[in-house]
């Protein structure tokens, strides 16, 4: 129930602090009645209970005010236990960390008496307490709101057998009043009205040669390609030039005379029925590509991608040293490996198949170290362009 209680408690008070704060306190007096729940030490054998107090204080600087705290708190018994009332008195001093933000959070600590009365006993204690809350100010000269949580602490050793020191949470909720009215600021006169400017006269216009940001000899309001690289030839309409038109323009085209119709690659030259690819190669007797094989198939790959409706057989072939089943196995390896990379390019899985060869079809001469690297290959078949 206590708990419940709290969350209830500090919900309500944070949630009614979401405004603006502009001037905070001025250098007058100040009251600050609130209303307390206070959440008792069990030792006191107490459920807890309600407090009323009343602060008077002064600010004395810009982040620290001094405040005269009296309170008289009820706090009911446990079963078996009497009611009791405490009545306090305690000097805090409280730091405000910025008292121009839209919250102004504070700090406090502060030191007293206590005056206990329970059943026939009555004493009085030495009192401490320590708090953090805010305050937002409901009027530029008017009162502010202040919330605030503070654990209190004090020295009774006549209320519980064996225990001489008890700890109480408290949630406080009050209104600040200035006791002293904040002065109004004097008007400020308004500044004098500037001389009037006389406005020189306006230059005939003059016609501006038309513009060609790119420097490609097309001015910019006929050029569609702005933004053409130094040095690119263009066409009249400020694009780069492909003179054989097969997509790949003359300052990157390695071939520019390409037939009408020829598919290339991203450098601009025909694709051939078998291609072999040369540069691809594998970690020894394994199907892993070596780093730089996949720098040239990232190039086969870009090319593949224009043409999407070629169909590929990608051939493995090796040497002739090892057996004629471990190379057919090795060669279908190498050629899925070069498939599955392609693949992960962004090329259509549908249009390639891979196949392995073996050692069935050399290009050159086996007995020579040379000629062996040469048949260790992998070829592209354009099945269907």
């Amino acid at each position: 129930m206590k708990r419940q209680l709290a969350s209830v408690a500090v919900l309500l008070s944070v949630g009614a602090l979401s405004a603006n704060a502009a001037d905070r306190l001025d250098s007058g007096w100040y009251a600050a009645p609130s209303v307390s729940y206070i959440f008792a030490d069990k030792e006191r054998h107490s459920e807890g209970g309600l407090g009323f107090r009343l602060d008077i204080g002064k600010p004395l600087s810009e982040h620290w005010d001094i405040e005269l705290s009296g309170a008289v708190d009820k706090l009911r018994g446990e079963s078996g236990y009497s009611d009791y009332e405490q009545q306090t008195l305690l000097v805090n001093g409280i730091f405000y960390y910025n008292r121009d933000a839209d919250l102004t959070p504070f700090f406090m600590l502060g030191v007293g008496n206590s005056r206990t009365e329970r059943g026939d006993e009555e004493h009085t204690d030495p009192m401490g307490n320590l708090g953090i809350g805010l305050v937002k100010e409901l009027s530029p000269r008017g009162p502010s709101l202040r919330t605030d949580v503070r654990y209190r602490f004090d020295k009774d050793v006549t209320s519980v057998a064996d225990q001489d020191m008890f700890g109480d949470w408290m949630v406080n909720v009050g209104v600040i009043f200035p006791l002293t009215k904040k002065p109004v600021p004097a008007p400020v006169a308004p500044p004098p009205a500037p001389a009037p400017v006389v406005e020189a006269p306006k230059p005939a216009p003059v016609a501006q040669p038309e513009g060609d940001a790119d420097g490609d000899g097309v001015v910019d309001s006929k050029d569609r390609c702005p933004g053409t690289p130094t040095g690119v030839p263009v066409d009249a309409q400020g694009c780069p030039r492909d003179s054989d038109q097969d997509g790949v323009t003359d300052d990157k085209d390695a071939c520019p005379d390409s037939k009408p119709g020829a598919q290339v690659d991203t450098k601009g030259c025909e694709i051939p029925e078998v291609l072999i690819l040369k540069g691809v190669n594998f970690e020894t007797a394994s199907a892993v590509l070596k780093p730089e094989s996949k720098e040239i198939l990232d190039e086969v790959a870009a090319s593949l991608k224009k043409h999407p409706a070629m169909v590929i057989e990608v051939a493995g072939h090796t040497d002739n040293r090892g057996g004629a089943a471990m190379n057919q196995k090795l060669s279908q390896s190498r050629a899925q490996s070069v498939l599955n990379y392609l693949v992960e390019q962004g090329v259509g899985k549908e249009n390639l198949t891979a196949k392995g060869y073996g050692l069935t079809q050399p290009v050159a001469d086996n007995n020579t170290s040379a000629g062996r690297a040469s048949n260790r290959r992998v070829e592209l078949h354009i099945l269907q362009r």
